[in-house]
């Protein structure tokens, strides 16, 4: 019979189980690793924190852009009819400025006039999208015509033979 302590017998037992040992300990850890990267990445459990809100249901009139309008993004927004209208539009740059200079009865719309001032040529800027807002008190915008806002652009130190015409950027839809 053969001794098991310390033989040749027994190192050559000892080694073809570390042998066998390794692929199987390396194969059972890779399918434990797979199962696990599989279950997270099915996104079976709903996100606790959903990364956008629901859209609200706008109140009030409803907005679209003028066919035409090229200039910077324009929007407008009112909660009812005795609520403000907020005009909103995207500058490209600092230092632009937004008046109100009329508001009209024109081709069956009540039009929203303003001025959009963009700052001197020799001005240095950033290069920065700023939101100017102007709100137009309810009291101006009284009437059953649906409303439209017209912008005209103009540059500060800037001469012109005859003002630059309103264009409209956007209307109510009916």
């Amino acid at each position: 019979m053969r001794c098991l302590v310390g033989g040749a017998p027994l190192r050559a037992a000892i080694d073809y189980g570390a042998r066998m040992e390794r692929p199987v300990v390396r194969s059972v850890l890779s399918s434990v690793c797979s199962v696990l990267l599989l279950a997270a990445c099915t996104g079976s459990q709903p996100d606790p924190m959903p990364s956008k809100p629901a859209p609200a249901v706008p109140s009030g009139p409803v907005f679209i852009a003028a066919p035409g309008w090229d200039g910077p993004a324009v929007t407008a927004a009112r909660a009812g009819a005795d609520a403000p209208l907020v005009v909103r539009i995207a500058a490209p740059t600092p230092g632009y400025t937004l008046t109100l200079d009329a508001v009209v009865v024109k081709d069956g719309a009540r039009e929203v006039q303003v001025t959009l001032m963009q700052p001197a040529a020799d001005v240095v800027v950033a290069q920065v999208v700023t939101e100017i807002e102007l709100p137009i008190e309810a009291g101006k915008l009284a009437g059953k015509e649906p409303l439209a806002v017209a912008v005209r652009r103009m540059q500060v130190g800037c001469h012109y033979f005859a003002p630059p015409p309103w264009l409209r950027a956007v209307v109510q839809q009916p």
